[in-house]
């Protein structure tokens, strides 16, 4: 089918089928009306972590780069 293309039967009991632009096909009472509105907002101060977060790794996992430089280095 192509963008806008309309298949079906008019008439009682008949389903509507619209091709969308992406090609997506949509029936009447197919759920996607659902999707048309917004949910109600969170608040900011129920986004913000509770408890105190655990200190970041090391990010040389306990190893100094220059003290190996220098041993790697020193013969």
């Amino acid at each position: 089918m192509r963008t806008g293309d309309r298949a079906g039967v008019e008439g009682e009991g008949a389903v509507t089928v619209v091709a969308g632009p992406g090609g997506d096909v949509a029936r009447d009472g197919d759920g996607r009306e659902r999707f048309r509105t917004l949910p109600e907002p969170v608040r900011l101060a129920d986004t913000v972590e509770g408890h105190d977060p655990e200190p970041p790794p090391d990010p040389t996992m306990g190893r100094d780069p220059e003290r190996d430089f220098l041993l790697r280095n020193a013969g």
